[in-house]
């Protein structure tokens, strides 16, 4: 694997620089950890997010440091956009890669109390996957609830960028499903047509909004069962979709790969809300 030429200047460390006072370890596991901490030299609260060598090999032989280098990459790429965060600082401790990236003060797309009431989220987000396919030939293919989030000022923001591929690299992995949040995405890739992967990932998140009670239970199992339990939802969920439901049509052409364009599926959801 060829060692990018930036890579060389990333700073080195054997502990946390000083300059980071960790307020919160909000996740550790054998890829990595996620930290809140408090940036004594910027004096602004960010997140650390860290990947660990050789952890989490994926198809393509990538593993949780490629992904974080990646995903860092792709941010730093789409920051004018202002819907994701920004990227403050990156460095190595040891053998582990860190990027601190902007703390963003909002709640998941799961806590908020409007996501089955009301669907501006949905057109934003409809909006925002254009843009990161079309204008930046990105697939983001890892859509849940927990990648989004919404502020107190219904701003929204697309979080863990770890899994978007770009599109002209995404062709070693046409044939394999992903890593990522079991029942958001296609595992079967080969029948996606022209469809984007991201299209079905909006579609599913828009289903399981409509089906909380459903997405709650799945929610809770161990990632093996939810994958488990997503492969045989997405094995049979055409013949799950009730005819009556007001998004029968939206749901039964994404889920046969009918839809070509992000403004296709925008067009025909507002039609459906009027």
């Amino acid at each position: 694997m060829n060692v990018p030429i930036r890579d060389y200047y990333i700073p080195r460390y054997n502990t946390i620089p000083d300059q980071y006072i960790i307020l919160e370890v909000i996740s550790k596991n054998a890829k990595g950890g996620v930290y809140k901490v408090f940036n004594t030299q910027k004096r602004v609260y960010s997140l650390l997010k860290e990947a660990s060598d050789l952890s989490l090999v994926d198809f393509t032989n990538r593993d949780s440091v490629n992904r974080l280098i990646n995903e860092r990459e792709i941010l730093v790429e789409l920051e004018k956009e202002e819907f994701t965060p920004k990227v403050f600082n990156d460095f190595y401790i040891k053998n582990s890669y860190f990027v601190e990236f902007e703390f963003i003060i909002a709640d998941k797309l799961s806590e908020y109390n409007m996501v089955s009431g009301s669907y501006d989220w949905f057109l934003t987000l409809i909006d925002y996957m254009e843009i990161i396919n079309s204008k930046y030939n990105l697939s983001y293919r890892d859509l849940s609830f927990n990648n989004i989030l919404i502020d107190n000022r219904n701003n929204i923001y697309i979080i863990d960028f770890e899994h978007a591929l770009r599109k002209e690299t995404q062709i070693e992995e046409k044939k394999l499903p992903l890593f990522g949040t079991p029942g958001f995405y296609e595992t079967n890739l080969n029948l996606l047509n022209n469809q984007p992967e991201d299209i079905m990932g909006l579609v599913l998140l828009l289903y399981w909004s409509q089906n909380l009670d459903d997405f709650n239970v799945f929610s809770k199992m161990s990632f093996l069962e939810a994958m488990e339990y997503a492969m045989n939802f997405n094995s049979r969920r055409l013949d799950t979709l009730d005819k009556s439901d007001w998004l029968y049509h939206i749901y039964k052409k994404a889920f046969n790969y009918k839809y070509d364009t992000f403004s296709e599926l925008k067009k025909d959801f507002i039609e459906v809300l009027k």
